[in-house]
C-alpha cells in the first residue's frame, strides 16, 4: 500500500515538471530579453560616450569653394611628383576636399584630403592640415599623413574638444582618427600643440 502511494506521488511529481519544449521556449524568451537589454544598454553607453566628449563628424567641402583655384593647385603641386603634367594637376582640383578645424585671431586651420590615385596607396590617401593667415593666397602645411577614410566602426574621423590639461588653450578642435594597423584598431586623438597637431591620447583595440 505504501509502495503504491509512493509510486502514485512520484507519477504526479513527474507530471508536474515542465515539458522539455516549455523549458526551451522559456530559455529562448529569457535569452531574447537578455540580448535586448544588452543592445539597449550598449546603445545608451555609445550615446553617452559621444555626448561626453562632444564628438562630431567632419564637414567636408570642395577645396575650390574655400580657396582660390590657384591655391588649391599649389597644394596639389607641392605633394605630387615634379614630373606630373600641369593638365593632370588641373584635373585633380575638384577632387580635393577640406574640413574646418577652427580659427583664432591669427589663423584658421583646415584638414585637406586628396581623393585621387596619384596620392592614394596601400596606407590610404594623403591628408594634410593647412594653416591660413590674413593672406588668402598663402597656406602652410603643418601636418601630413596617409590615412584610410573609413574604419570598421564607420568614419575614420571625428572632431572633439581638447581633453582638459592635455593641450594648450586654443580655438582649434582635436581630431580623432581611427585606423586599422597590424590586425588592431588604433584610435588616436590629435590636438593642436606648438604649431602642429600631435597625438595626446592613443588606444589600441583588438578587432
Amino acid at each position: 500500500m505504501v509502495a503504491a502511494e509512493r509510486c502514485d506521488n512520484d507519477s504526479k511529481a513527474i507530471d508536474a515538471l515542465p515539458t522539455p519544449a516549455y523549458r526551451v521556449r522559456k530559455s529562448a524568451l529569457f535569452f531574447r530579453i537578455g540580448v535586448g537589454l544588452f543592445l539597449t544598454l550598449s546603445g545608451l553607453l555609445a550615446i553617452a560616450s559621444c555626448a561626453s566628449n562632444g564628438s562630431s563628424p567632419l564637414k567636408w567641402q570642395a577645396a575650390t569653394t574655400v580657396l582660390e583655384p590657384e591655391v588649391v593647385f599649389d597644394l596639389v603641386l607641392n605633394n605630387v611628383s615634379d614630373k606630373t603634367p600641369v593638365a593632370e594637376i588641373e584635373s585633380m582640383l575638384e577632387q580635393v576636399e577640406m574640413s574646418p578645424l577652427g580659427r583664432n585671431q591669427e589663423q584658421d586651420l583646415w584638414l585637406v584630403r586628396f581623393n585621387f590615385d596619384v596620392l592614394c596607396g596601400r596606407l590610404g590617401c594623403l591628408h594634410t592640415i593647412v594653416s591660413r593667415d590674413s593672406d588668402p593666397m598663402m597656406t602652410d602645411q603643418i601636418w601630413t599623413h596617409y590615412l584610410q577614410p573609413d574604419s570598421p566602426t564607420g568614419s575614420a574621423f571625428a572632431l572633439v574638444s581638447p581633453p582638459n590639461g592635455e593641450v594648450e588653450l586654443s580655438k582649434f578642435l582635436c581630431l580623432e582618427i581611427t585606423q586599422v594597423s597590424h590586425g588592431s584598431l588604433v584610435h588616436r586623438t590629435h590636438c593642436y600643440q606648438n604649431g602642429s597637431y600631435r597625438v595626446v591620447v592613443e588606444e589600441q583595440l583588438a578587432l
